[in-house]
C-alpha cells in the first residue's frame, strides 16, 4: 500500500549487504537498510532472518517487525517492496513463495542463482512469475553506464580486459551482465585457464568473442584483487575501479594518456531505488529481469 507517499518494503535475509554497519563489525559502507531509510519513497516495516544473534541486534529498531520465518513476514503484513538478500541457493524458494503472495516487486541479489543446473528452473520460472523480478546488478541503473551505452558501440571498440575477485557468479557476473547489455550474447564463449572451485562458486580465464573484438576475463581468489575493467576505445580508454571511472585520451606528441574526466559511480545503488519507486508506479519497463539472467547462465554454462 502507498501510504504517506511511501511503499512498504521488507527485507528477507539480514546480513551485510542489507544492514552493513548498523549490526556488522567491518561491513560494507553500502548496505539496503542506510539507502532505504535515506529515500523518501520508502519505509521498511519488517525484516526476516533465520539466525537469533541477528535478530537480537535489531531490537534496537522498534519500529521494524522481525520474523524468524521469512513465510510468515509475508503472510502477516502488506508489503510492496521485498528485498531478497538471502544465500543464493534459497533465492528461487522465496521468489516462488513472494510470487503466492502476489507481491508487487522484488529487488533480489545477485545472482538470481549460483547453480547452473537451475537454468532450466529459471526458464519456467519467467512464465510462473507475476511479480515484477529485478537482479540487483547495479549498472544497468548507473547514470554513467546509461547515458555512455550509445557511445560504447561494436565499431568503436578495440579490446575490453575484465579483472574479478571471489567468484564467477558473486562478482564476474556484474561485468558479464553488463557487456550482455551492451553488446548482446557473444558469438563464442573460450575457457583460457581450468576452473578453480571456491565456496559456492568457481574461478576461471574465458574470452567473450565478439565480431571484431574480444573481451577477456580474469579471475583471482585474493580479496586484494579487486573487480575492474578496461575499454580500449578508438579515441578513448576508460577504466573502471573501485565505482570510480577514468576516461584518458593518447596525446598526440608523446602517446601518453591524458586524463580528461572522471566520474564517481557509487550512487547508483540509489538509481536502483530511483528505478523501483517509478516500476512501482508503473512508469518504466521491466530490466535487470529474469531473462537477463538466464543469458549470465548460458555464458556460465558454457564454461562448466
Amino acid at each position: 500500500a502507498y501510504i504517506n507517499n511511501m511503499w512498504n518494503v521488507a527485507i528477507i535475509g539480514c546480513g551485510k549487504i542489507s544492514f552493513g554497519r548498523n549490526i556488522y563489525n567491518n561491513a560494507y559502507s553500502f548496505n539496503h537498510f542506510d539507502i532505504v531509510n535515506s529515500h523518501l519513497s520508502f519505509k521498511i516495516t519488517c525484516v526476516s532472518d533465520y539466525r537469533d544473534e541477528v535478530l537480537a541486534k535489531l531490537n534496537k529498531y522498534k519500529e521494524i517487525k522481525k520474523y524468524k520465518n521469512y513465510k510468515n513476514l509475508l503472510k502477516f503484513n502488506k508489503i510492496d517492496l521485498v528485498i531478497i538478500a538471502t544465500n543464493s541457493e534459497n533465492h528461487l524458494n522465496i521468489i516462488k513463495e513472494v510470487n503466492k503472495k502476489k507481491i508487487k516487486t522484488a529487488l533480489v541479489e545477485k545472482p538470481l542463482s549460483n547453480n547452473i543446473r537451475e537454468l532450466s528452473s529459471l526458464v519456467s520460472l519467467k512464465s510462473e512469475i507475476k511479480t515484477k523480478i529485478i537482479v540487483n546488478y547495479q549498472r544497468r541503473f548507473s547514470n554513467f553506464f546509461k547515458k555512455n551505452k550509445k557511445n560504447i558501440t561494436k565499431k568503436s571498440i578495440k579490446k575490453i580486459k575484465v579483472n574479478y575477485s571471489r567468484g564467477l557468479f558473486n562478482n564476474g557476473s556484474h561485468f558479464i551482465d553488463l557487456f550482455i547489455w551492451y553488446f548482446g550474447l557473444p558469438l563464442k564463449i573460450i575457457k583460457k585457464k581450468k576452473i578453480l572451485q571456491i565456496k559456492n562458486d568457481f574461478i576461471c580465464n574465458f574470452i567473450l568473442d565478439y565480431n571484431g573484438f574480444k573481451i577477456q576475463f580474469n579471475g583471482n581468489n585474493k580479496k586484494k584483487f579487486g573487480n575492474s575493467f578496461s575499454i580500449a576505445l578508438k579515441k578513448r580508454l576508460i577504466i573502471y575501479e573501485k565505482n570510480l571511472i577514468k576516461i584518458y585520451k593518447k596525446n598526440l606528441k608523446n602517446g601518453k594518456k591524458i586524463l580528461v574526466e572522471k566520474y564517481d559511480d557509487s550512487d547508483n545503488i540509489i538509481e536502483v531505488y530511483n528505478y523501483l519507486n517509478l516500476l512501482l508506479k508503473n512508469n518504466v519497463a521491466l530490466k535487470s529481469s529474469i531473462n537477463d539472467s538466464i543469458k549470465i547462465h548460458k555464458v556460465v554454462k558454457a564454461l562448466i
